[in-house]
This record gives structure tokens, sequence and C-alpha cells, in this order.
């Protein structure tokens, strides 16, 4: 009775320079935050409504954004994500919100020595490449994100030629 939908993109944060370190990050964030005619609200009313889940996630080499929910709700699965990919809204003041929370989840982790380790282990690794900064970015790369810059990577990577989609009951 479930269905998963999605499509992934072949690209994620490895395709950001090293100065806007956590801008895949910062735009799948803020992706969640609207799309179509839905502000940040009325999309997460849209996605719970129906009993769904909704995610946008992207790690090193790719971008995902997957919708799950009943069989019977499938078309309107498919509207949502064809607004998610296609039109999200990608909001000057929702880009706001996510940067901080972007910084305060960059600070937290500060006091994580698991991390602190796998920070310095990729420093290390790779000192002069993308891979060698925390996924997520740093306090001065963060602080410099903004609608603009989301939009740009959005249009870089939500390209039809980079995307695969998938349906999976």
């Amino acid at each position: 009775p479930r269905v998963v939908v999605g499509a992934a993109f072949r690209r994620g944060a490895g395709a950001v320079p090293r100065d806007r370190a956590g801008l895949a990050v910062y735009t799948a964030s803020l992706m969640e935050r609207g799309a179509g005619d839905r502000d940040a609200l009325a999309l997460a009313q849209a996605v719970d409504e129906i009993g769904a889940s909704m995610s946008v996630t992207t790690g090193w080499d790719s971008t995902s954004v997957i919708l799950s929910g009943l069989s019977r709700d499938l078309d309107r699965l498919v509207e949502l994500l064809t607004d998610l990919v296609l039109r999200p809204r990608l909001d000057a003041g929702e880009a706001g919100r996510v940067r901080s929370e972007q910084l305060a989840k960059l600070g937290q982790a500060r006091d994580d020595p698991a991390t602190l380790v796998g920070w310095a282990a990729g420093q290390t690794l790779y000192p002069d490449h993308r891979y060698g900064r925390p996924l997520s970015g740093t306090p001065e790369s963060v602080s410099r994100l903004d609608a603009a810059a989301a939009r740009d990577f959005h249009r870089r990577v939500f390209v039809p030629g980079n995307a695969t989609d998938f349906l999976k009951p």
C-alpha cells in the first residue's frame, strides 16, 4: 500500500566551490521550505494531510528528492515531487532562517569529538580539495549563502540530463 517516488541528481556537495562549502546542504534544506504555489507551511500541510513523508538530501556526489506515502495518493505525490524538483520557491525569508539553522548546527557540531575527528581527517586527506571541508560547510562559508546562491545551485544541478527518477512500490 506504500509507494516511494523521487528523483536523484548526479551532483552534490562535491560540485560546490570550496568558498561556498555548505551550499548543497543549504539548498536541500531550503527546497523543503516551499515549492510551486505552496509556502513552507502549505507544503508541510500538503504532505501531512496525505500522511506522506518528504526529504531533500545531498551527499558529496548526488542530491535526492524523495516522497513516500500511500499508493492511492500517487498522483498527489508526483505533483508534490514535480513542484519540489522544478519549482522550489527558494524564498529570501526562508533562506535567512535556513542559514541561521545551519550555522547553529555547525556550532553544535564543534562540541562533538567524532565530528571534529572527521573534519580533521578530511582536511588532512584533501587539503586543497572540496572534500577537505565539512559537507555542511564552515561558519564563514555558510554565513555568505543566500537565496540567489541556492537558485544558482538548483539551476546547475536540477537539469533533466542530470536526473534519474524512480517509483518504488
